[in-house]
């Protein structure tokens, strides 16, 4: 709907939609959308002709093992809030997911 009525943003007119989700290897709150659904129900729409705007959709994945860097966040209340009260940086580690069903979790290895 943006896109085609040329609504700018930040003072120019949406060109292209990016949607940058995670992957299901990680844990994430409710209503979180991840990759894999995310390609899914753009697959259907896209079946519909229900977009006229160009769509690049983003995954973000890691090998588990890995150790990179992450930002800790904190919120204003523990649930729903969507103000920030502080940021750090450290390092985690991806393991493995326990069973084959689960996720990956995240362990500081430096904070």
């Amino acid at each position: 709907m943006f896109y085609k009525a040329k609504v700018p943003l930040a003072g120019m007119p949406f060109e292209v939609v990016v949607i940058v989700t995670k992957g299901k290897m990680f844990p994430a709150s409710n209503s979180t959308l991840y990759y894999e659904q995310a390609r899914s129900q753009l697959n259907e729409l896209a079946k519909h002709r229900v977009f006229d705007a160009p769509i690049r959709l983003v995954g973000l994945f890691e090998e588990p093992g890995s150790i990179v860097e992450a930002t800790w966040t904190s919120y204003e209340a523990s649930r729903y809030s969507r103000t920030v009260t502080d940021t750090r940086r450290l390092q985690v580690q991806i393991d493995r997911p326990r069973t084959e069903r689960s996720r990956c979790t995240l362990r500081i290895t430096r904070p």
